[in-house]
């Protein structure tokens, strides 16, 4: 992880550098920004956290207009939309371009479907409504993973935002009541056949392996989660573990302590 107060180059001559430049300082500015609720940043992190995303916005225009068929450019585009706060008609622009790029990646949807959540730019209605779109005829099964991410960050929601006491207690019983389990379930028998017909590029798997652990062991399913955790092995993606381990612990140690759960051997921490 590089440095905050490392001096990076606000300017690119080629489009790939752009992207580089782009994701560094959109990172920066969320790492600034931290990960408290909107009421709980402090005002400077809050305005250095857009003067990093305002830098990343015109690295990314520009990869943008040198190369409309590469879909990277629009991916870093969602998260700093959200940054950002960006308004309906920007949001659709960057899905326009998306859509018109020659390549798709899971992770554009991905970042569409965060900023949509009710804690950024949108509402429950509208996140599902994204995971349900991306996921009626995806180009191959990890984009299914993007219902087991609605479903995080629903798990999320309702344990840490939600202050409609009876919606609270409405999700409650769906979980009690197995609803959220069996949708999973077929999510991930949709997943697991997918592979058997397609092998989708090994970091949209990675993706959908992360995903489905993370919920599945949430859900109580340790049967069902193993088989992920055995595939990712100590390869974690930031979302969505960033939600349940400690950040001033060892990513690795914290898994640990899950694969001992499910009897699966440790990793070197």
């Amino acid at each position: 992880m590089l440095p905050l107060a490392l001096d990076l180059p606000t300017e690119a001559e080629t489009k790939d550098l752009a992207c580089i430049l782009a994701e560094l300082h959109t990172n920066r500015g969320f790492r600034i920004r931290g990960g408290e609720t909107a009421d709980r940043v402090e005002t400077n992190a809050f305005f250095d956290m857009r003067d990093c995303l305002h830098i990343a916005e015109k690295l990314v225009l520009q990869a943008e207009a040198t190369s409309p068929e590469d879909s990277v450019p629009t991916i870093i585009h969602f998260n700093i939309a959200l940054g950002l706060s960006a308004d309906e008609n920007a949001v659709d622009d960057i899905q326009k371009k998306y859509h018109a790029c020659s390549e798709q990646s899971v992770f554009a949807p991905s970042n569409l479907l965060m900023l949509r959540t009710e804690k950024w730019l949108g509402s429950r209605d509208e996140m599902w409504a994204v995971a349900t779109k991306y996921t009626e005829a995806p180009p191959n099964s990890a984009w299914y993973a993007l219902r087991a991410k609605a479903l995080i960050e629903d798990s999320l929601w309702f344990s840490a935002f939600e202050d409609d006491r009876d919606a609270i207690k409405s999700y409650r019983q769906l979980r009690r009541d197995g609803t959220f389990q069996e949708e999973l379930k077929a999510i991930e028998a949709k997943f697991w056949e997918g592979l058997e017909t397609s092998t989708p590029p090994a970091s949209e798997k990675l993706f959908a392996h992360n995903h489905f652990a993370w919920i599945l062991y949430q859900f109580g399913m340790e049967e069902d989660a193993r088989r992920h955790f055995e595939v990712i092995g100590p390869i974690l993606t930031y979302q969505p573990w960033c939600y349940s381990f400690p950040p001033d612990e060892n990513p690795i140690a914290s898994l640990n302590k899950i694969r001992k759960r499910l009897s699966l051997p440790p990793f070197l921490a």
